[in-house]
């Protein structure tokens, strides 16, 4: 996704489109919303495996086109959006299926870790290098990265396909899992947990603007969020949860989200570049620390019964808090000003923090790892 979100756009308005073309090409991220539709096909056709591999290679040939044929590789973006929603869903639902309880937390962390890494590869990386080298050294740095993540794919052990069922019982399946009280008691808590870090996340692009940052650090600072910090944070994270359990992790390190959070409250009331900028890097550790045992709960709300599928909806029912958090996170700060806003985001992320306490989102995972 770090190609159309952020390669894209550069690439396209330093080669001469105009503002609306980089806009409708910029809305081609919007595509990643549909990848859940394509649960139901990787599930009941085929192995995961053998779609993952097949979806890295067809992007890296489609993406050749941007080096060899530039004009020719626009009408092919809605392809590539669509087949890196299908390559997401594909190796997802292969992680989670063969994933022990025991290494959830591990799994969830480096996966965290390897996707914050692959945007930033695809994203900063791949302008860094257009910028030095050449656009078309950015497209063949994306695609041959993807050429080598397919052939590494074909050496792994196939994963063992799933019963094959009726699309009457395969539907029936997953929608008795969507009605259990444990998967929605599971979808709750995890939009609760993550709508306080959501709040305060959809702002700080707009704090660092309003703070005087300038577009270096503001760079820098983005890809430091986007990519070591996060990426760190959640190999850190997964190790705490794997060793504390979830429950407590969800707890320290859900706390420590919080404290991010107050501590730009803090920085915001008087803010100075080192100070905004000290308080990005904390708040891009802490987003992994608590990305990971998040990430490990959604896991074993799944298990190994179509995970490709329910994976690919639970994760995209929890992506509901930034888009709840969105709609009136831009009132909110204008209203309170930055500080009351961060402040506030404390208040809203506490109710989903606490809930750890409780053993309600927790009990039963471990049934959940069979059919």
């Amino acid at each position: 996704m770090g190609l159309v979100s952020e390669f894209v756009p550069v690439w396209a308005r330093s080669e001469g489109a105009s503002q609306a073309t980089v806009g409708a090409l910029g809305s081609l991220v919007g595509l990643w919303s549909f990848k859940v539709l394509f649960g139901p096909l990787v599930d009941g056709f085929s192995t995961l495996k053998r779609w993952t591999v097949l979806a890295l290679f067809a992007l890296s040939g489609l993406l050749v086109f941007g080096a060899l044929a530039p004009s020719a590789v626009i009408p092919a973006l809605v392809v590539v959006a669509l087949l890196g929603g299908l390559q997401d869903v594909a190796l997802d639902g292969w992680i989670v299926g063969a994933t022990p309880p025991s290494l959830r937390a591990r799994v969830a962390g480096v996966r965290v870790a390897a996707y914050r890494s692959a945007m930033a590869l695809g994203g900063g990386g791949a302008i860094a290098l257009g910028g030095r080298l050449g656009w078309e050294a950015g497209w063949w740095l994306v695609a041959g990265g993807l050429l080598l993540v397919g052939v590494i794919i074909t050496t792994l052990d196939e994963p063992v396909p799933a019963e094959r069922v009726t699309a009457k019982r395969f539907f029936g399946d997953l929608l008795a899992w969507c009605l259990e009280p444990r998967t929605l008691a599971i979808l709750v808590f995890c939009i609760l947990f993550k709508l306080g870090d959501a709040a305060a996340a959809t702002m700080t692009r707009s704090f660092w603007v309003d703070a005087g940052l300038d577009t270096d650090q503001i760079g820098l600072l983005g890809a430091l969020g986007g990519s070591a910090l996060t990426a760190l944070g959640a190999v850190l994270g997964g190790e705490i949860a794997s060793r504390m359990g979830l429950p407590r992790a969800l707890l320290a390190l859900g706390t420590l989200q919080l404290l991010s959070n107050g501590l730009y409250a803090i920085v915001a009331a008087a803010p100075s570049t080192w100070a905004v900028m000290g308080a990005g890097a904390i708040e891009a550790l802490t987003a992994g620390l608590g990305s990971a045992p998040l990430v490990a709960l959604l896991m074993g709300s799944v298990g190994s019964v179509q995970p490709a599928t329910r994976f690919a909806a639970i994760s995209a029912a929890v992506g509901i808090s930034r888009a709840l958090a969105s709609l009136v996170s831009g009132y909110g700060a204008s209203e309170l000003g930055y500080a009351g806003w961060f402040a506030l985001t404390m208040a809203i992320g506490l109710p989903g923090v606490l809930l750890s306490l409780s053993p309600w989102p927790f009990r039963g995972l471990e049934a959940r790892d069979g059919p």
